[in-house]
């Protein structure tokens, strides 16, 4: 009677739900803690079959043949391990449980004692540690992106100021000529008094002309300047620009029709000198596109 008083206040005390079955699955024993755990008293759970009280459809199969399979041979399935599974409380509510069943015989009869421990709280600190892991995984990747855009725009930004130093040098020195040539082209057509000789001449200007053109675009695209907004008339802008690409057309069959209403302002914030720098270009690129010289260009 001490020893089973004893036996009683161990497994009453025991942080474990404490719970024995006979060789036929009945339950025989059940501690305080399984009644906490599994919401059933012990005067209601004795002699029902542990299978059918607590264990989910999907693993009492497998519970009954592992008992059977140690009745018969003395090793099974469910046996000396510790498993993971689910548990049924009383109100039909599932919940994961760490499982372990040892075999204990006593006399000629063999009693099976399994421990269980509800793992709700560390199911659920696992998985919002798995999820801090892949968020924490997807930031890192997030960013290791950004800082590889990053890197790469640093290192365009860096040709790019190569570029431009080359291209100050490059004007710098291309200019210096032109200059001459433009110089020499003036003084030239002062003395002149040949009309043949004139058309030549004027071709030399236009081409010293285009190659300052180049030049300017060239020194534009490798500033990375910053657009400098002020309030600008397209209609006048426009104007200007079919002005400048008509007279580049002189000597061909290329005409220039507007479609915009004449003396109406068309007022917008933008960069003067970059607008006009794309109209140009636009006009500059349809008038190269006619390879006969012959055509019409409608803005």
């Amino acid at each position: 009677r001490e020893r089973e008083e004893q036996y009683r206040q161990v497994v009453n005390t025991a942080l474990d739900a404490v719970i024995s079955i006979d060789d036929q699955g009945l339950i025989i024993d059940w501690n305080q803690n399984a009644e906490k755990i599994f919401g059933w008293r012990i005067n209601e759970i004795l002699g029902k079959k542990l299978a059918e009280t607590i264990i989910p459809p999907q693993y009492r199969q497998r519970h009954i043949e592992g008992l059977q399979k140690y009745v018969l041979t003395g090793r099974g399935p469910v046996v000396n391990k510790r498993i993971e599974l689910s548990a049924i409380h009383r109100t039909g509510k599932e919940f994961p449980i760490e499982l372990s069943i040892v075999p204990i015989k006593i006399q000629d009869k063999l009693i099976f004692t399994a421990f269980l421990r509800d793992i709700t709280q560390q199911k659920q600190a696992q998985e919002i540690l798995t999820g801090d892991n892949k968020t924490l995984s997807n930031l890192v990747t997030e960013r290791s992106s950004e800082l590889v855009q990053t890197q790469i725009k640093l290192e365009q930004s860096a040709r790019l100021a190569s570029i431009g130093t080359l291209a100050a040098t490059v004007a710098h020195e291309l200019r210096n000529p032109l200059g001459v040539i433009q110089m020499a082209s003036y003084n030239l057509k002062r003395k002149n008094q040949n009309l043949e000789t004139d058309k030549h001449l004027l071709n030399i200007e236009k081409k010293i002309l285009e190659s300052n053109q180049i030049i300017n675009n060239l020194l534009n695209y490798s500033r990375l300047k910053q657009p400098q907004y002020q309030e600008v008339d397209l209609t006048e802008i426009l104007n200007d620009c079919i002005q400048f690409i008509e007279h580049k057309a002189e000597n061909t069959k290329i005409v220039i029709h507007k479609e915009y209403p004449a003396g109406q302002a068309c007022v917008i914030p933008a960069d003067p000198y970059q607008i006009k720098e794309i109209f140009n270009n636009i006009l500059m690129n349809a008038h190269q596109a006619f390879e006969s010289k012959v055509g019409e260009i409608t803005v």
